[in-house]
């Protein structure tokens, strides 16, 4: 039997009720999107080419509710996959600023499924994160969900918390906190509940 996950969002929340933004539906995106293609500014870079903590120039993307943000959401539909044994432990580690679109939505265990089209921009030395997105059906080709949300996030440990400061739904479908795992190129959002985890994988693109 499956159980639907409580609905919460950005890149763990694969249970979402069918709903357009403009309905009041609490769907989750373990993956939220914020879409700014690749990377057309310079960025700080390290020894193995991977982008630094911080994007020069970055634009000015937030827009006063309900449109929150003008990011454009650039990634492709993804479909759900379901998973057996366990799923990969959340290992935290330093997120860097960039535009990220989500490129795999997985479930390990009794998860309601759900694709995702999701853009996620990270600014400011990552303490800010538009989302500009969709939750689609478990094969990917019809929108449940479509949302906007600007965010200030923290991290502590594995943990990434969200304070939301504008979102086009209401309920909000940015959950509170998640666990993390940030990858050179890569971030992965997790969300579990008892024996079932939700992870979205965000790949990222460069600089908004």
């Amino acid at each position: 039997m499956v159980r639907a996950i409580a609905p919460i969002l950005i890149a763990g929340w694969l249970a979402l009720p069918s709903a357009g933004c403009s309905t009041a539906q609490s769907q989750s995106a373990d993956g939220a999107t914020s879409d700014a293609g690749p990377a057309d500014n310079a960025s700080t870079t390290d020894g193995a080419g991977e982008a630094g903590s911080t994007c020069l120039h970055e634009p000015d993307l937030t827009r006063a509710a309900p449109v929150c943000n003008a990011a454009v959401n650039s990634a492709q539909a993804v479909p759900f996959t379901a998973r057996t044994g366990a799923p990969p432990p959340p290992s935290g580690g330093t997120i860097v600023d960039g535009v990220y679109v989500s490129t795999a939505a997985e479930g390990f265990g009794a998860i309601t499924p759900a694709g995702r089209r999701i853009t996620l921009v990270v600014l400011a030395g990552a303490t800010k994160m538009l989302w500009k997105g969709e939750i689609l059906d478990a094969t990917g080709a019809t929108v449940s969900l479509s949302f906007t949300a600007n965010t200030s996030i923290a991290t502590s440990g594995n943990q990434i918390t969200f304070t939301v400061d504008c979102a086009s739904a209401s309920p909000s479908p940015i959950p509170p906190a998640l666990t993390y795992t940030a990858a050179p190129g890569l971030l992965l959002f997790s969300l579990t509940s008892g024996a079932d985890t939700a992870v979205t994988t965000y790949t990222r693109t460069g600089c908004p």
